[in-house]
Order: C-alpha cells, then structure tokens, then sequence
C-alpha cells in the first residue's frame, strides 16, 4: 500500500505512524512488528524510516510510563 501511495505522489516517504491499537496488544508485538516495518520499507525505498509511535488514551501505550517500558525492551 505504501509503495503505492508513494508511487502516485511520485514521492518517498520519509517516516511511518504506528497507532499500536488496544491492550490485547504487547510491547513485544509493537516491537515485532516495527522490525517488519522497517525491513520492508528499506527493501522498497532504500533507506530506514522514521518511525513514530503513537500515544492515546484506551491504546497500550497511553502515557510516558508506556513510553519509557517500549524504549528499554529497545536497549
């Protein structure tokens, strides 16, 4: 979908939002899933993305303690 939308604007994208969804999911899954994202996005584009996480009330990751577990599982 990305190569498409990228294709039409004649444009490469420059970073990726993840809205990481509710609590059935883990940091272990955000994780998983960004690596997937990254990988194939330098597959297509040739360069990593900035990848952005979003945080909201009634997602996983909702406030800067959510934050902070995330970054360490990164270390």
């Amino acid at each position: 979908m990305l190569q498409s939308i990228s294709e039409f604007f004649d444009s490469t994208p420059y970073g990726i939002e993840i809205h990481p969804g509710d609590k059935r999911n883990t940091l272990r899954d955000l994780l998983n899933s960004s690596k997937k994202i990254i990988v194939q996005f330098e597959a297509i584009f040739g360069k990593k993305p900035l990848i952005l996480i979003e945080n909201r009330t009634g997602q996983f990751i909702e406030n800067g303690l959510n934050i902070c577990k995330f970054m360490n599982l990164l270390k």
